[in-house]
């Protein structure tokens, strides 16, 4: 996405991801940051629906997100609930803060924002650079299911947008490069037949095989991967792939 981009999609994003969550992700990364003794740092914070949690469990926690829309919206409902934001605009590849975590992660498949192996491994290598010794990255993102995506790539879905009964999610997903499997998508917010909102973005499919040789040409050296929220095994492209990278 670019930044324009992310101005429409803040102005959504709320409204599409209480109805797309079954807020697994956030009691798990809540959780892990609640186990580290030291500073947590998330890339791609949004709005603050994980972000604003750890605040109110007392975690020590910074944010950063490309989108100053995005920020404005997570500083506002943090005013609101007496919280303390500590979060700026930054990109996940070359961001440059005066800290150390111990622990930073990457929710919600952010990761896939990253278009090339070089944006990838810059991003891999600034977290390194920020993360104290022994601490920890954990992210997650989907495994590419193609059964998935030939039924439903190229064509429009429509959802319900639950708690909004005049509400419609309609997302459209297109492979536009079949040679590094970049896809660009659009997300519209529909009543009754009109457009309230839109965006529209590219993302990268990156396979475990695939992240893997990114690790490996990384400054990290161990890590594992997992199948889903509850750390389960990872067996097929069903489960969400859950990664725990170690400095």
């Amino acid at each position: 996405m670019t930044y324009s981009d992310f101005e429409d999609y803040a102005a959504l994003y709320d409204v599409i991801h209480q109805s797309k969550s079954d807020g697994k992700d956030v009691d798990f990364y809540v959780e892990e940051a609640c186990k580290v003794d030291g500073k947590v740092l998330e890339v791609a914070c949004g709005t603050g629906r994980i972000y604003l949690e750890m605040l109110e469990e007392g975690v020590d926690a910074y944010g950063i997100d490309i989108s100053e829309a995005m920020l404005d919206i997570l500083r506002d409902k943090a005013e609101d609930r007496g919280l303390d934001a500590k979060v700026e605009e930054a990109n996940m590849q070359d961001f440059d803060l005066d800290e150390k975590f111990s622990l930073i992660m990457i929710p919600y498949r952010s990761f896939h924002h990253n278009l090339t192996v070089d944006d990838q491994l810059e991003t891999l290598e600034t977290i390194y650079d920020h993360l104290e010794e022994g601490g920890k990255l954990i992210l997650n993102f989907y495994c590419p299911d193609f059964d998935f995506i030939s039924e439903n790539y190229g064509k429009e879905m429509r959802s319900d947008i639950e708690g909004h009964p005049d509400l419609e999610l309609v997302e459209y997903n297109e492979i536009v490069d079949t040679v590094d499997m970049i896809i660009e998508f659009e997300k519209k917010v529909v009543e009754k037949g009109d457009v309230k909102w839109s965006s529209t973005g590219k993302s990268k499919m990156t396979t475990k095989t695939e992240f893997e040789l990114l690790l490996r040409n990384s400054s990290f050296t161990k890590w594992n991967v997992y199948g889903g929220f509850d750390l389960e095994d990872l067996e097929n492209s069903e489960q969400e792939m859950v990664w725990i990278v170690e400095k």
